[in-house]
């Protein structure tokens, strides 16, 4: 099956086609942005982070039976996934109260959510993704009602796997962010789980071990990425 809209360049990453055209090639770039895209640098080694950190993460994910489009790794900036038709929107599940939903709702940062907030961001940077709801969805086309109860499904199925998976190695997943695609009309976890997509806080100090250590006065996002790493590795 060839890609559907799938060929693209951004800071962080870079996709582009496989020889067979039904795969696709992740390239992970040493570029970090900012939260609110202002800010980027780079720092060298950390598409090699990301790309190790994705692969482990798919594949733990693989063996609790949640489909992803991950295949192999193909060097060590580079990941083989399926080519999928891609769905237009992003979906974030938030376990502690951090990013937007402090500013949104007024909520101290570490809040602890009496229950994990879903929430669906229209994949469109010029709109600046903005959040959308289910009956946005349907207007848009973007997705089937029993689409959205799957994709409700599987992300709540992987919060339960990683809080479970990090919290075994002294890290809290205090929320994460999600893209899918079709495969012939299956539903699968597509791009990539990063800490520039997610945020990781060490539980015993609450030391951030994500893309927010990014601008902190003091802070080392290698040596942030690196102690994901190790941690998940390792043990």
């Amino acid at each position: 099956m060839k890609a559907v809209e799938q060929f693209s360049q951004n800071l962080t990453k870079n996709i582009r086609a496989d020889e067979d055209p039904s795969l696709i090639i992740h390239e992970f770039t040493d570029i970090i942005v900012s939260a609110d895209g202002k800010k980027k640098e780079t720092v060298k080694g950390k598409g090699e982070l990301n790309c190790g950190i994705s692969m482990i993460l798919f594949e733990y994910l693989e063996s609790y039976h949640v489909p992803t489009h991950f295949l192999r790794r193909a060097s060590s900036s580079e990941m083989i996934v399926k080519g999928l038709e891609p769905i237009k929107f992003v979906v974030q599940m938030r376990n502690i109260a951090a990013g937007t939903l402090v500013t949104r709702l007024g909520l101290p940062e570490g809040t602890v959510l009496k229950h994990p907030v879903f929430e669906i961001y229209l994949d469109n940077e010029e709109l600046g993704f903005p959040i959308i709801s289910e009956s946005h969805c349907y207007a848009l086309g973007l997705a089937l009602p029993e689409e959205i109860r799957d994709i409700f499904r599987m992300t709540n199925k992987v919060n339960a796997i990683m809080k479970s998976y990090l919290d075994r190695r002294d890290i809290t997943l205090v929320d994460f962010r999600l893209h899918f695609g079709r495969e012939e009309g299956v539903i699968l976890i597509s791009d990539s789980i990063t800490p520039d997509t997610c945020r990781f806080w060490d539980k015993k100090t609450g030391r951030k071990l994500d893309r927010d250590v990014f601008g902190v006065k003091g802070g080392d996002i290698k040596v942030a990425y690196e102690e994901f790493l190790k941690r998940i590795t390792n043990v």
